[in-house]
């Protein structure tokens, strides 16, 4: 009986832990909007201020370049680390190939067998040679013999069967010169084909072993490295970077939002200021893409940079372009309403919504391109409550 009681009582209690919950819940999600806020405003006026386009930017060498093998191998040693300095034609890295080791030996055998087979037909032709003298000069005595037969048979100097066998005896030196000859043009060609084997089995050699060169990566010039992108006992592969390396020069490397575009030039002076080290330099810009990145849709530009500053280093830029009237708003005024920057202004008693299209950000505020004229109260505070018609009070 007094189990059954127990029982009871965990369900009554989970049963009222879970009513409280879902009373609290219903209170927290509903939300008792006021008929009417009470806000702060100010007059919106165009004033006068000096044109400064900040933005960021990272130190890199001028020139960069990924290190990538054109063999496959394991990487035996890589003989530099973030930050080395290296001098044109240093070997970097070092990459173990047993297929390329087995390459050349194959091509090393090639070549024995090929010069061994050039022997052999060179001693083969020699020989063929010899035979065909030989069998030349037993044909030439043999015609003689035949030719005087030829002019006694017909004076009836000499038996029928003498004649019949100088004949036999002609025509067979006559085919064994034939042979001979044909001998020695099949020794020829056999010469020229080992010839021509000895020079592509020394061909294969000389690339195999020109293949071993691609087993140091070696500096194509004189820089310091940006990244090491491997380690040693990895396998590396044609395509797959090992090192990330720079020259000695440096520039200063930025991605600037598109809506700068038609702001930012070649050939205009900006600050550079690198707060970590107190350096502040005059640069100039050198390069800018001529097009907006698809995914990030900014674009870059390049300036020049001090020696002093380190590769890697986070540094802002400055850019003036003069003065220029424009309205600046604080940033907490601004709401965003999808992709869309809007404000709310009090027209009256009532609120408006504009939408905004932005410029640059100074300090806590940020330009307003469009959007707003001038004149306007703009609220101040519970701009991400308040929507349009609603009833509204100044302080």
């Amino acid at each position: 009986m007094k189990s059954w009681k127990g029982i009871f009582l965990m369900f009554l209690a989970v049963a009222v832990v879970s009513c409280s919950n879902a009373k609290t819940e219903k209170e927290a999600s509903s939300y008792d909007k006021p008929d009417k806020f009470t806000v702060s405003t100010m007059v919106v006026h165009k004033e006068v201020r000096e044109a400064k386009i900040t933005f960021s930017g990272t130190v890199t060498s001028d020139k960069t370049v990924m290190l990538m093998p054109k063999i496959m191998g394991y990487i035996r040693s890589i003989n530099v680390d973030i930050g080395d300095s290296f001098s044109k034609d240093d070997v970097l890295v070092n990459i173990s190939s047993d297929e390329l080791d087995a390459r050349v030996k194959r091509a090393e055998s090639a070549v024995k067998e090929a010069l061994i087979g050039l022997k052999q037909a060179e001693s083969g032709l020699r020989m063929a040679k010899m035979n065909k003298r030989k069998a030349e000069a037993q044909f030439n005595l043999a015609e003689k013999t035949y030719e005087r037969y030829k002019r006694l048979i017909k004076s009836e100097s000499v038996s029928q069967q003498e004649y019949d066998q100088v004949e036999a005896e002609y025509l067979s030196a006559r085919e064994s010169y034939d042979i001979a000859v044909e001998n020695v043009n099949l020794a020829e060609r056999k010469l020229k084909q080992a010839g021509a084997k000895l020079e592509q089995s020394r061909a294969a050699l000389s690339e195999a072993r020109s293949y071993t060169d691609y087993k140091k990566i070696k500096a194509p010039f004189d820089g310091i490295v940006l990244q090491k992108l491997s380690e040693e006992g990895n396998l590396a592969s044609p395509g797959s970077a090992v090192l990330k390396i720079g020259t000695n020069d440096k520039i200063v490397e930025a991605e600037i939002g598109e809506r700068l575009f038609n702001n930012v030039f070649t050939g205009d002076n900006v600050t550079i200021n690198y707060p970590s080290g107190n350096i502040s330099f005059t640069a100039k810009i050198k390069n800018k893409s001529r097009q907006i990145l698809p995914g990030s849709r900014k674009f870059i530009i390049e300036t020049t940079a001090d020696d002093k500053l380190p590769a890697g280093a986070y540094v802002k830029i400055i850019l003036s372009k003069g003065q220029n009237e424009g309205i600046f708003i604080p940033k907490s005024a601004v709401k965003q309403v999808g992709q869309l920057s809007a404000a709310i202004v009090k027209e009256g008693a009532r609120a408006k919504m504009r939408i905004l299209k932005l410029g640059r950000e100074t300090g806590d505020n940020v330009e307003v391109l469009s959007g707003l004229n001038g004149g306007e109260k703009l609220v101040l505070t519970d701009v991400e409550l308040i929507e349009s018609g609603d009833k509204l009070e100044e302080k």
